[in-house]
């Protein structure tokens, strides 16, 4: 290990940095995630934190549902912040954004500082539920699933557990981190605050999507040219309604798919 140290240097390579839990000042940039059922994209937040619960920092990235670009995201998301002084990095859960999984490893390995995932509930795993979903391509995320290994629980000051899986550090350094960063309950206070971002982000985009369709349907409606009737305070005849079947109750957004069918 010493030697390795030593000669890491000399061939060009960064050597891993350590966690200083004794500094106030320890830096470390948390993630967490934020999405709908119907969304095609995950809304990640990401604050920086120090020791002492100081915020330092805000970055924003997306990742897509059910894809394979989680770990390239968080990776760019480090990046964008131009912060040498990032000491570590927490994320909240390692399998986000419906079942896209984040290599613990390439990170830690590409940004030579200590990553560590934590989830909040046990579980027996999920390869039945990979299957599911993937029915034609689930060798490969089953795969990526295996390797990330075994998670390891942790019983914080709180009394409450959390599971763990980590790189670059061993397993008592994340004990200390992780108590020192809870403040009530199971959430470290990064995290807490990185959900709420996210959450909050992944409303506000609602928010000006529904502004933006209302002032487009304003528009078109100038230009006598609406396609489809908005849901909310259209009429429609019973009998033409029941003439197309009536409305499809599998459809999350039965009212535009029932416009078109009128068409």
């Amino acid at each position: 290990m010493l030697l390795a140290f030593l000669i890491g240097p000399i061939l060009g390579e960064n050597p891993m940095r350590h966690l200083h839990l004794e500094k106030k000042g320890l830096r470390g940039l948390a993630i967490a995630e934020s999405f709908t059922q119907n969304s095609k994209k995950s809304v990640l937040a990401g604050v920086v934190m120090r020791r002492d619960f100081v915020i330092d920092g805000f970055v924003f990235g997306t990742s897509t549902l059910e894809g394979d670009d989680a770990t390239e995201v968080i990776l760019s998301m480090y990046k964008k912040l131009e912060r040498p002084d990032i000491s570590y990095l927490l994320i909240s859960g390692i399998i986000i954004s419906m079942y896209n999984i984040v290599d613990l490893k390439k990170i830690s390995e590409s940004l030579n500082i200590p990553v560590i995932g934590v989830t909040y509930k046990e579980s027996e795993g999920i390869d039945d539920a990979i299957k599911h979903h993937f029915p034609n391509s689930y060798e490969t995320k089953l795969k990526e699933y295996k390797e990330l290994g075994d998670r390891e629980q942790i019983t914080l000051h709180t009394s409450y557990d959390v599971y763990v899986r980590k790189e670059g550090c061993s397993i008592s350094d994340v004990k200390h981190l992780l108590n020192e960063l809870t403040l009530q309950g199971s959430f470290p206070e990064p995290l807490r605050v990185a959900q709420l971002l996210a959450k909050t982000l992944l409303q506000k985009m609602q928010w000006l999507e529904y502004i933006v369709n209302m002032f487009y349907k304003e528009l078109m409606s100038k230009l006598d040219c609406v396609h489809v009737a908005p849901g909310p305070f259209s009429v429609y005849k019973k009998s033409i309604l029941q003439k197309v079947g009536g409305f499809d109750e599998n459809n999350l957004t039965e009212d535009l798919e029932i416009s078109l069918r009128l068409q």
